[in-house]
């Protein structure tokens, strides 16, 4: 029973990551302008000043922090909302296809990468939007992230443990608790 809710937990995840993507895609450029809030806010505006130098070109937008600090901060903040909606999405789906094993990383990756497709396909038929590539990219990358997070913040924990048993001895009734280890830890 609980198995069986935890899964329905961890495609309710997906499911509202997709409801977001939808939203966001289905809104036409005008009303996602974040541009006027930025501008009424001058500590934003004032931090980006104070960064090192930023400038480089994305989708033929040339964004420098020095020369429009509201159209770059504009940028980046879409930008890292796509790397945290997909990383979300993808971490969602390698947890509901836990029971693929290793192999789910992969599926949710390759699942990531076709709805972002998907998502900037039909952003071309919405007012004021664009699909790009670099979107598409930029996706797969948030998922392979913070996937690298999860992993390493998940590897970090079982070095802590094992050191902790360790540190307790043989026989200790810590060591008895059921973690998951090593060797459990490589199949996911």
């Amino acid at each position: 029973m609980l198995n069986d809710r935890k899964q329905i937990h961890r495609w309710l995840a997906v499911l509202v990551c997709l409801v977001i993507i939808a939203i966001f895609s289905n809104t036409p450029g005008t009303q996602q302008d974040l541009k006027p809030f930025l501008r009424r806010h001058p500590t934003l505006i004032k931090a980006v000043q104070r960064l090192p130098h930023l400038h480089f070109t994305y989708a033929g937008r040339v964004l420098d922090n020095r020369v429009d600090l509201v159209l770059f901060l504009y940028i980046v903040l879409r930008k890292v909302a796509h790397v945290l909606v997909y990383g979300g999405l993808g971490l969602s789906l390698a947890g509901a296809l836990a029971g693929m094993g290793r192999r789910r990383w992969v599926w949710a990756g390759l699942l990531v990468a076709g709805v972002a497709v998907l998502d900037e396909w039909h952003q071309m038929s919405v007012a004021g939007r664009d699909g790009l590539v670099q979107d598409v990219v930029l996706d797969v990358a948030g998922y392979g992230g913070l996937v690298m997070l999860y992993l390493t913040y998940r590897a970090v924990g079982q070095v802590v443990q094992r050191k902790k048993n360790n540190a307790a001895g043989p026989g200790d009734a810590s060591q008895e608790t059921g973690a998951e280890g090593p060797a459990e830890a490589a199949k996911s």
